[in-house]
């Protein structure tokens, strides 16, 4: 039973993707959708428009199980955040200003600027 799967998104400049099911016949099986460790709320899956309870934590797998058929689809939102981070264990003080999976800027402070200051908005 080959199924296709189509990937419509604009990621990593928007937070959702869409994958869309090219399947004959309908046939039941387990997709896996994996959470990345950066994603700081709850990720938004649905199946055809509709909402799935399916809540992993960061770094891990969601798992749904159902009936497939031609052209379902999952929609999954992954809520971008701002976010500092080192960038290594050898670097502490030079940081990566990252907004969701993207890194924008590494950032190696003077020493008296204070932490707190490479805190994004909201935080």
């Amino acid at each position: 039973m080959p199924v296709k799967l189509v990937q419509k998104t604009d990621y990593p400049e928007s937070e959702s993707t869409e994958l869309r099911f090219q399947l004959r016949p309908a046939t039941e099986f387990t997709v896996y959708i994996r959470m990345p460790r950066w994603v700081s709320s709850p990720a938004e899956i649905t199946v055809n428009d509709n909402p799935v309870s399916a809540e992993p934590e960061r770094g891990q797998f969601a798992a749904i199980r159902r009936r497939w058929e031609n052209h379902h689809s999952i929609q999954v939102g992954l809520p971008f955040s701002f976010r500092a981070e080192p960038v290594d264990e050898h670097h502490p003080e030079t940081v990566a200003l990252l907004w969701g999976p993207l890194m924008l800027v590494a950032l190696s402070p003077p020493p008296k600027l204070p932490r707190r200051t490479l805190s994004a908005p909201g935080e």
